[in-house]
């Protein structure tokens, strides 16, 4: 809305604002309100005091005028009866309660308020504040200076409080805020300005929420524009202006577990999360939205929620620490949930904390990963544990992640296509897979990175390598092709497999072991060292089992390049042998 120069002059507003809207906006975390005696020392969804104990000396001392109207009207003391202010200004002299039911509505006028006093709403009561365009109603502390009055506290038992078409500035004193909601509280706003408190412009604690929040806007809150629980997200609407003019432009968000399904709006200031947030319904967060977390914070996806971030090319959803640059600032989002989560369009930087890492997926639970990128972490930018899922694994992109891109179950591997870009640059440039049965037919074509067994791995399904990819081992790890899988390796001169050790030694890891009888075992233009750990051999043919090698290298195994026992069925030809301790085949 646009005030008028009349409005503006009359509320004290500086003629250098006059180009302001009249529900401007604006966002550090600020502590929360305490009781009307001492002030807080952090913010808590633990009930605050309220005025009550401070002014039951004033029952029946109200002196809310309907007479003639002074200027200014001085009011003070316990409203339990309907009562309107509609005179041209007023000023509270003291705190003022509405309680017993009474409605207090303010219509159009300028309350002015003596230091540290509190409006405060409860017992079934409520505040409607209904100013226009042209001479919206005004709540400021009369030195205006930030923090020189409490503000106006809407609190348990008391009916949604409306605000339209009003400016409420200079609140905080004691912890508080412009607007305090606490226990429960509901409140509707719409085209008003919350302007120059000494903490956030409206606070809202756990288990409060709002009915509307439209084409509003913050002014110099030092805190930032909003301090809010995570279930009241959905609440916000895009209408409203939340960049706070040159201070901290945030919503801050405080832990609470989201049971709701709800969307999270794209708003125009970073969400913040000091603590993380817990998800136990569908959420939806919209193209553009910026969440940061708090040092360790954690955004953790339970079963029975649905985290769906719908990102889009020219505008992602960023999920990153408070401080930028630091891998392993936050914790990261944890999967549990088994359900269509989805990280579309993503980026999710700075995780890691306390071995978590950018995404990781617990035990049993799935994501669909599709152009996201997970940078920065201290761990690994994607940890999948094992029976975990990853349907879709699509165009993500790897960085400066410490220990490695990604760790992931086996059958995983198959999800990961060859549009996948590594960047890394600490030498961990790599794809780990931990030890799990493929059971699943799966074709590996494989991003131009190494993959990389810690472990064993097992192989009880089909399962085809695509030209130019890399396995390296860890010392004593196995490769078996078991009862019901195939292993065929296909590469080509240009574009040849290799499975080696992660050092290049003599006898570092076991090998291949072909235990099956299948006639898809077949390793063509492939090179094969450093096998022969444990008596072992570079490829290792069961008795009564199978395998083809052809035009591939079998280099510096501890034993043979190839043992095949009496009774299997080994295919050869065109093969190069170097460097094998017990000769080229035993």
């Amino acid at each position: 809305m646009d005030f008028s120069r009349r409005e503006l002059l009359r509320a004290g507003v500086p003629l250098t604002m006059v180009g302001l809207a009249g529900c401007s906006s604006n966002g550090t975390d600020g502590s929360s309100g305490a009781s009307t005696t001492a002030p807080p020392t952090q913010a808590s969804t633990t009930q605050r005091q309220t005025t009550q104990s401070t002014t039951q000396q004033q029952q029946g001392t109200d002196t809310t005028s309907d007479s003639a109207c002074e200027s200014p009207v001085e009011v003070s003391g316990t409203i339990t009866e309907d009562t309107t202010w509609d005179c041209d200004r007023y000023r509270m002299s003291g705190d003022v309660t509405v309680a017993n039911g009474a409605t207090l509505t303010v219509d159009s006028t300028v309350v002015d308020t003596a230091a540290d006093t509190l409006l405060s709403v409860g017992d079934g009561a409520t505040l409607v504040s209904t100013g226009t365009e042209e001479l919206p109603t005004v709540f400021r502390s009369e030195t205006h200076e930030p923090g020189s009055w409490k503000g106006i506290e809407v609190t348990a038992g008391s009916v949604e409080a409306s605000f339209d078409n009003t400016i409420i500035r200079f609140g905080g004193a004691g912890g508080w805020a412009n607007v305090y909601l606490q226990n429960g509280a509901t409140a509707a706003f719409h085209r008003c300005m919350f302007d120059r408190s000494s903490t956030f412009g409206v606070h809202a604690e756990a288990n409060t929420g709002f009915t509307s929040f439209s084409d509003c806007s913050f002014l110099d809150n030092p805190s930032g524009s909003m301090r809010i629980p995570a279930t009241a997200l959905p609440d916000l609407e895009l209408s409203t202006t939340y960049t706070n003019n040159h201070l901290p432009g945030k919503v801050v968000v405080d832990h609470e577990t989201v049971t709701q399904d709800s969307v999270w709006p794209a708003i125009d200031a970073p969400y913040v999360f000091p603590e993380g947030a817990t998800i136990e319904a569908a959420v939806a967060v919209e193209a553009g939205a910026l969440c940061r977390f708090g040092q360790g914070a954690l955004l953790s996806v339970e079963r029975g929620g649905i985290l769906d971030v719908r990102g889009e090319a020219a505008s992602p959803v960023r999920f990153v620490g408070e401080q930028t640059g630091t891998p392993g600032f936050w914790r990261g989002i944890e999967i549990v949930s088994n359900d269509r989560n989805s990280l579309s369009n993503t980026l999710v930087a700075g995780g890691g904390a306390d071995g978590w890492a950018n995404v990781y997926v617990q035990n049993g639970g799935r994501v669909s990963i599709d152009n996201a990128s997970l940078v920065d972490s201290a761990t690994y930018g994607l940890h999948a544990e094992a029976n975990t899922t990853l349907p879709t694994f699509e165009g993500a992109g790897f960085t400066g992640n410490q220990q490695g891109s990604m760790r992931i179950p086996l059958p995983s591997l198959g999800q990961v296509g060859p549009d996948t870009v590594f960047l890394d640059d600490d030498g961990e440039n790599r794809i780990e897979v931990a030890d799990e049965a493929v059971t699943q037919a799966a074709d590996w074509n494989l991003p131009d990175v190494p993959v990389h067994f810690p472990g064993n791995g097992r192989i009880r399904a089909d399962v085809t390598v695509d030209p130019g990819a890399t396995f390296t081992f860890a010392q004593g790890s196995l490769l078996s092709v078991e009862e019901g899988g195939s292993l065929g390796a296909d590469g080509n001169p240009d574009g040849p497999i290799t499975f080696r050790g992660d050092a290049d030694v003599p006898g570092f890891w076991s090998g291949i072991e072909f235990a099956s009888l299948n006639p898809d075992n077949r390793l063509d233009n492939c090179e094969v060292a450093n096998g022969g750990n444990g008596g072992w051999a570079n490829v290792y043919v069961q008795s009564s089992e199978m395998a083809t090698v052809e035009n591939s290298t079998l280099r510096d195994s501890s034993t043979a390049g190839i043992i095949a026992e009496d009774g299997s069925s080994l295919t050869e030809s065109g093969n190069t042998f170097s460097g094998n301790a017990d000769g080229p085949i035993a």
